[in-house]
């Protein structure tokens, strides 16, 4: 039988889509997938279904966050809702890799945006663990990341915004 649910790799370069529309630089993309990809355990965890968080972003009451959500760790994670919801956390999350001394954003190198991350306190997990995961995942992703450039290529925000209210219903199924 024919499966219509999309993939991972699909939804992945949906994010993708979502997170250059936020303003996220080409050369930054697949390394946030290979992070995105280990934070929301393949979109499978509760963040990803539940939260719109696909990057385990902590709750701080900034950006588009809209609400707090314990979680047994210890941690609360940030949720977001909205119309387009995908975009709000694309939205934070760019934010975020902007931040701090380290400002992964502007990482050269998918093992210095990992060093980034774990500098700007992103994760508690070791730094060298944490930033060879990333790098392995982004190996991986750099063809999703390639499908996201494609996908927007030629076409406008607009276009992109008004197509994915209706795909993103696809993949929550």
């Amino acid at each position: 039988m024919l499966s219509l649910l999309p993939s991972t790799n699909a939804k992945l370069s949906y994010l993708g889509c979502l997170l250059l529309v936020a303003g996220l630089p080409k050369n930054v993309l697949p390394w946030s997938l290979g992070q995105i990809h280990l934070e929301s355990g393949g979109l499978t965890n509760r963040g990803s279904s539940d939260l719109n968080n696909y990057s385990g972003i902590t709750y701080t009451d900034s950006g588009d966050q809209v609400n707090s959500v314990p979680d047994p760790s210890g941690s609360a994670f940030a949720k977001f809702v909205g119309v387009w919801p995908d975009m709000s956390w694309a939205k934070d999350y760019v934010r975020i890799l902007s931040m701090g001394a380290a400002s992964p954003i502007n990482a050269s190198s998918a093992s210095e945006f990992g060093m980034r991350l774990v500098a700007n306190g992103y994760t508690s997990t070791d730094r060298d663990t944490y930033a060879n995961t990333i790098i392995s995942l982004s190996e991986q992703m750099g063809g999703v990341a390639d499908s996201s450039v494609m996908i927007l290529g030629g076409v406008s925000v607009a276009a992109v915004a008004a197509a994915s209210c209706g795909c993103w219903s696809l993949f929550n199924n």
